[in-house]
């Protein structure tokens, strides 16, 4: 940790400690978007995830199909030379692409 006894920082680097209750629902270890999401693509792989309707069908993702999506954007984004911690504006209809690159690692 960049700074000791710090309860908030305005630096995106900076990894502040986590709090937690000693009972209660403040006592579960908190994770993050992307921990919640890789629990969930190794627990229902092959099951659907998402559903778009294109051309009059139904095409539907898998969760692991979901999942290389997001990687396939984060390398696009890499390959751009966008750097860790910036931001990029995506303005788009809704669909399963967009999903995909909001949650692109």
């Amino acid at each position: 940790m960049k700074y000791k006894n710090v309860i908030w920082t305005t630096d995106i680097t900076c990894e502040l400690p986590i709090f937690l209750n000693k009972n209660g629902a403040g006592n579960i270890n908190p994770i993050t978007v992307m921990e919640m999401f890789e629990q969930t693509v190794n627990e229902a792989k092959d099951e659907d995830a998402l559903f778009v309707e294109r051309d009059g069908k139904w095409i539907s993702w898998t969760w692991n199909q979901f999942h290389k999506e997001t990687i396939y954007f984060a390398k696009a984004l890499i390959n751009l030379g966008i750097k860790s911690y910036k931001c990029v504006n995506i303005l788009a209809f809704n669909s399963p692409e967009w999903f995909a690159s909001f949650l692109g690692k």
